[in-house]
């Protein structure tokens, strides 16, 4: 990026990174079968973070001043952008192949049974039915949406506070 490069033309070229490299990853845990795995998680914001640290050190490079306000404009944009991007690559995948989804769905019941052997029919029916909202592509859109932001805004808040200069 050159110095003239406004925060919203930026926060696309690095949600398009941001929303590819997600993608990737996305594929990676899932083609694989270690989408569910605890580290595979850690390891999905581990490259969150990593890619706003990119994200906002490559932007601050061009730029005489970096404030904070830049630079949870620029993270959160961009986390955004990325996150619609991945998440509309999930939707589409689960929507030709919801066996992932189905998988989490059975885990979270077989949990439920786990937890409470003594569980109503009708409590699992209740959850059965709110999980069939929220796990479906249409759920991941969203979330990958919302959680893109919500992690691009506190990442970028913390982030943006060790790289600003010139204040």
């Amino acid at each position: 990026m050159n110095a003239s490069t406004g925060v919203a033309r930026a926060s696309l070229y690095y949600g398009l990174i941001y929303g590819l490299a997600n993608a990737v990853f996305f594929f990676i845990g899932v083609l694989s079968g270690v989408g569910q795995n605890d580290l595979f998680s850690y390891l999905s914001y581990a490259l969150v973070v990593g890619l706003l640290i990119y994200i906002l050190w490559d932007y601050r490079k061009s730029q005489d001043v970096f404030t904070l306000k830049s630079a949870i404009g620029l993270g959160t944009l961009s986390a955004t952008v990325g996150g619609f991007i991945s998440g509309m690559v999930s939707f589409i995948y689960f929507s030709f192949d919801n066996s992932f989804l189905k998988e989490i769905k059975d885990k979270a019941i077989a949990e439920m049974y786990e937890k409470n052997p003594e569980i109503a029919d009708e409590a699992v029916e209740m959850a059965s039915k709110m999980m069939d909202m929220t796990i479906s592509p249409t759920g991941f859109l969203v979330m990958a949406i919302l959680g893109s932001l919500f992690m691009g805004l506190i990442g970028s808040l913390i982030i943006g506070l060790f790289l600003r200069k010139g204040e």
